[in-house]
């Protein structure tokens, strides 16, 4: 999705800088992210990175347990 330079501007003077999907999923990528693990995005903005995460794990083997579960959570202003 294109955002239009006004609106890239005013999300910047709010401190606000979206990753790009791709990037986020390369960087996701390189972290130990596997069930049983707990994760805490602290400015998910629009939460590019909890979907890389989540399209990563559903691909991952099948989870063995209820323990097993990986919990996310966002937190934006």
């Amino acid at each position: 999705m294109r955002i239009r330079k006004h609106e890239r501007d005013n999300k910047r003077q709010r401190g606000q800088y979206m990753t790009p999907p791709l990037l986020a999923r390369k960087i996701v990528s390189g972290l130990p992210a596997e069930y049983g693990t707990r994760i805490l995005e602290p400015s998910c903005g629009d939460g590019v990175f909890l979907a890389a995460i989540i399209d990563r794990l559903s691909v991952a083997p099948t989870r063995r347990s209820r323990d097993d579960d990986i919990e996310l959570v966002g937190i934006e202003i």
